[in-house]
């Protein structure tokens, strides 16, 4: 498992299918004490889905994946997708609907977001050879 942290929000609103993103590893990834993956290392999501919220509090969705992390001068593929959708706003259109007649019909849902700081959870797709590093005596 690669811990990564979004480093810059993505939402409904300003981004479309096949934006890609920036993500940070949050957490080292370790075999037999030697760091592979260091903390800082980038890694790559693609959205593949984003729909703006609509009339009537219909709420915006997106749906991303995880495409690799680069480390010792390696892509790694990764695994991993999330999907998020903005709250809906029914509450909001009822009240609108009370105070401002039909035209409360025409209130819009939230935004779909992955917020920065964000954390998802990716998984390699394979295995991935990396030296050892030799030890100076």
């Amino acid at each position: 498992m690669v811990r990564l942290m979004v480093t810059k929000e993505v939402n409904s609103r300003d981004n479309k299918p096949g934006d890609r993103f920036v993500l940070r590893v949050d957490e080292a990834v370790e075999v037999g004490g030697v760091t592979l993956i260091p903390i800082g290392a980038k890694a790559w999501g693609e959205l593949l889905e984003s729909k703006q919220t609509g009339g009537v509090g219909k709420s915006g969705k997106i749906n991303a994946r995880l495409l690799y992390v680069e480390a010792n001068g390696q892509r790694i593929s990764l695994d991993g997708e999330r999907q998020s959708s903005g709250s809906g706003g029914t509450g909001q259109v009822v009240a609108s609907v009370i105070a401002f007649g039909p035209f409360g019909l025409l209130m819009k849902g939230n935004n779909a977001t992955l917020k920065a700081g964000e954390i998802l959870n990716g998984y390699t797709l394979a295995d991935t050879l990396f030296e050892q590093p030799t030890v100076a005596q």
